[in-house]
């Protein structure tokens, strides 16, 4: 089959077209879930599906003190409607444009407290006019509560000095949601198209939180901290994407016109309270308290117009030339008001406020050429722009206006050895704009012991992105290899200016700003290696996995009034290998294990006698058996060890032991009623650690532990045929 720009791209695929009559093609499922420990958890969710010709309908509601916060991958196929991802017919992959749902299952908490959560959704979708036109639309709602805390352990290493800060948190949030995503597709004729697409949302939320915190040095500077912030507001999002494209009587010969439009806003109205008392030793120094109230305001709006055709020149050679016009408009509004006598805040701040407008204007032209036979495929081209910026000081009324010309290459080759192996090469040169946060002129004291500051002298950066993959797999014989790599380095690219007080009344504010910077780079690369021995029935799979990454800054200190600034390079590289097999037998068991080892390192030059380096390792254990009398146990065991350091010296090794016991009831098995408990051991602990140019991080936070339910899961379905009915 060819795709819709008329481009043989030496890919061939035989298809069989099998069709019911209309009227087989009618009825439901769905699945009903009730599980509780009958004291404070419980996951109770009711999904359904009907079906009649070409039109489909689906409902579901879910609620539960467990985690389960949305659909999962599964469940959003059949109940949930459009996924969130499209297959893109010129680069032959999916890609994702529904990425802004924090509602999603697990990810809008992160597994960070203790969430519980209502979600509900409808879904309808329909073809008509002899499947020329086909609509698919949904609507969904999501509340969620979350209570928990945690504690954040870290180092900030300086010249000939170090920080040592912990700091631990309580926290209480609450937000919810109604979405929308529709979708309208129209096959004009055989050679034209129409695709319309549209989804957003509106929201509210509200969040209260408050910390204590203490950091200590080498030369006895000591801080003990307490504050509290608070934010009510509400938010949105609207996105629209209009698609037309046609093909010629030519082969090869196309045109398509796009327009997007993306705009989003976030407002909120919240406090910042903070005491912080600093000590020379143990003698108190001074005592410095705030107390604010906080508005914030952030609109971003933007709309991009493009134009592309595509000709054959020769045999196997296409050119793609394109037009874009992109606007992208940004207003962040940041007022801090004092508290005055009468309890009210009324005295504007001009350090901590600020009303700004980031505006850009871009116009583009590309082309590209590209050569498609049965085996290679390759395109070398690339696009100019042309991009104006203003960036407005609406509260001092002040502008500055700049421009930048942009070549932004790419190049791909891809070779096809056989219908199963094949190797690609890319390079795709591309910018990246400062965040309005990063050139906003205005002071944030969100932490007052870390205030940063934007910098409206910021440029952009321009990134070189280098790719390669092959793979090869063997159908008959059972097994299969893969490699990957990825590099990329960053000209002027965005990093930190940071300043740490190191002596005085205020010994420990950090404040940092946003400047350019070069010599940044990342990258990746991997393999692995799976078979399959047929004598024991067993698949195996063996990789490894590398990535290092260089991070550059500016570490200051501030001592005596005195400015001493560093050029910092943290260099944060990790090694891995992998281990796994797989055994199954219908009916009977499913068993799997993964495991991996891994070491980090890091070093950074501002210190250089400082090494953070550690090895650890996780195991995956996963095994469901089918006993006699439709009985079946489930387990499964995921265990992370990680080793201390001489910063992070608790024991965080986790094995979290989930399982459950359960009987099938009715026909096909179509009920199961089961006991089930998570965290058998006790011992699950959130946790996270991250290396950040010269700052090492450690979080530890409460998420779920230990709990057992009794659940009964039922699955039903009427279907005419005679056959599941199940997508």
């Amino acid at each position: 089959m060819l795709p819709l720009r008329g481009i043989d791209d030496g890919s061939k695929t035989k298809t069989l077209n099998l069709t019911l009559k209309d009227d087989k093609k009618k009825g439901y499922f769905g699945k009903a879930e009730l599980a509780s420990d009958f004291k404070n958890k419980w996951s109770n969710s009711l999904m359904l599906n009907s079906f009649r010709a070409k039109r489909k309908f689906s409902v579901y509601g879910i609620m539960s003190s467990t985690g389960k916060t949305g659909l999962d991958w599964q469940e959003s196929n059949k109940f949930g409607g459009d996924n969130g991802f499209e297959y893109n017919e010129d680069g032959g992959f999916f890609f994702s444009y529904n990425n802004d749902d924090e509602f999603d299952n697990y990810g809008s908490f992160g597994g960070q407290g203790l969430p519980t959560s209502w979600s509900g959704g409808a879904q309808y979708s329909n073809k008509f006019d002899q499947d020329h036109q086909n609509f698919n639309g949904s609507y969904r709602y999501n509340k969620l509560n979350t209570i928990g805390g945690g504690t954040t352990v870290s180092q900030s290493i300086l010249p000939g000095n170090v920080f040592y800060n912990k700091e631990t948190r309580d926290v209480y949030s609450s937000k919810q949601r109604h979405s929308f995503n529709g979708t309208y597709e129209w096959q004009i004729d055989s050679a034209t198209s129409l695709k319309i697409r549209a989804n957003g949302f509106t929201g509210t939320q509200n969040s209260f939180t408050t910390y204590n915190g203490q950091s200590v040095d080498n030369f006895g500077n000591n801080i003990e901290s307490f504050r509290t912030t608070s934010a009510v507001g509400d938010n949105g999002s609207l996105n629209g994407n209009i698609l037309l494209r046609h093909r010629f009587k030519k082969t090869g010969r196309t045109i398509s016109l796009n327009f997007e439009e993306q705009s989003k806003n976030n407002n909120t109205t919240g406090y910042l309270f903070s005491v912080n008392r600093f000590y020379d030793k143990a003698n108190l120094k001074n005592i410095d308290s705030i107390d604010q109230k906080k508005i914030n305001e952030v609109i971003n709006a933007g709309y991009y117009t493009s134009l592309s055709y595509t000709e054959p020149i020769v045999k196997n050679v296409f050119l793609e030339v394109s037009y874009g016009l992109r606007i992208s408009n940004s207003e962040s509004k940041k007022l801090s008001y004092d508290r005055s006598f009468g309890d009210k805040y009324e005295n504007l701040n001009d350090s901590f406020s600020n009303n700004y407008r980031y505006y850009v204007l871009t116009n583009s032209g590309g082309m590209n050429w590209r050569y498609n036979s049965k085996k290679t495929t390759a395109s070398i081209g690339g696009d100019v722009a042309f991009a104006d910026f203003t960036q407005t000081d609406l509260l001092h009324n002040t502008d500055i206006k700049y421009d930048y010309t942009n070549l932004f290459p790419k190049a791909n080759v891809s070779y096809k050895f056989n219908a199963n192996s094949r190797i690609n090469f890319t390079y795709n040169g591309s910018t990246r704009q400062p965040a309005i946060e990063q050139v906003q002129p205005v002071r944030d004291n969100s932490n007052p012991l870390n205030i940063a500051i934007g910098n409206p002298n910021l440029k952009q950066e321009f990134r070189n992105q280098f790719g390669f993959n092959f793979n090869s797999y063997k159908v008959l014989k059972q097994r299969g290899f893969y490699i990957y790599s990825s590099f990329n380095t960053t000209t002027n690219s965005i990093s930190t200016n940071s300043t740490t007080i190191t002596s005085g009344d205020s010994a420990g504010i950090r404040t940092y700003n946003f400047v350019n910077l070069n010599g940044n780079y990342n990258g990746y690369a991997g393999g692995g290696y799976n078979f399959k021995v047929i004598k024991i029935d067993v698949s195996f799979n063996i990789g490894f996995n590398l990535q290092v990454n260089r991070y550059n800054n500016i570490v200051s200190t501030l001592n005596n009034n005195i400015l001493t600034s560093n050029r910092n390079t943290t260099d944060n590289n990790s090694y891995s290998i992998q281990l796994g097999f797989y055994k199954f037998k219908e009916k009977k068991f499913d068993m799997n294990y993964n495991g991996s080892v891994g070491y980090n390192v890091s070093t950074s030059t501002v210190n250089k006698s400082l090494q953070t380096n550690y090895i650890e390792h996780s195991h995956n254990l996963y095994f469901n058996y089918t006993l006699p009398y439709r009985f079946e146990v489930n387990t499964s065991i995921n265990a992370n060890f990680r080793q201390k350091t001489d910063l992070f010296t608790g024991n965080n090794n986790v094995v979290l032991w989930n399982a459950y016991l359960g009987r099938k009831f009715f026909k096909n098995d179509k009920g199961m009623l089961s006991i089930k408990a998570n965290d058998i051991l006790n011992s699950n602990i959130g946790y996270s650690r991250s290396i950040n140019s010269n700052i090492l991080s450690e979080n530890t936070y409460q998420t779920l532990r230990r709990y057992f339910l009794l659940a009964f899961t039922f699955n039903f379905s009427k279907n005419p045929t005679g056959t599941s009915p199940n997508p």
